[in-house]
């Protein structure tokens, strides 16, 4: 499941990218997916990973993020990708923690 999530990811990102004009600046595609009923099996806790997942794609880069609500390490960097994203994209630079 997984496996084949990541593989329709990647033609997708293909299919996108394929066909940028070569005058137009580079775009980049994230993908996050979550599979039912491995990860989920209720329809707000499946689309919740999925969200989790696309913050943890959503890496300045062309990739997919596939979701393991199972794995530890991986409930802990969704959590860290969601905030840091709602920090960058939502927040006033002048109530963002400075680094």
């Amino acid at each position: 499941e997984a496996d084949e999530a990541a593989v329709q990811g990647r033609m997708m990102i293909e299919r996108v990218t394929k066909n940028v004009p070569p005058h137009l600046p580079a775009i980049g595609v994230s993908i996050g997916a979550a599979a039912y009923p491995r990860d989920a099996t209720g329809h707000d806790d499946l689309t919740r990973f999925a969200r989790l997942a696309l913050y943890m794609a959503k890496g300045g880069q062309t990739r997919v993020v596939g979701a393991d609500p199972k794995n530890p390490r991986w409930v802990s960097d969704a959590r860290a990708s969601f905030l840091r994203n709602v920090t960058e994209h939502y927040l006033p630079a002048s109530m963002q923690e400075r680094r």
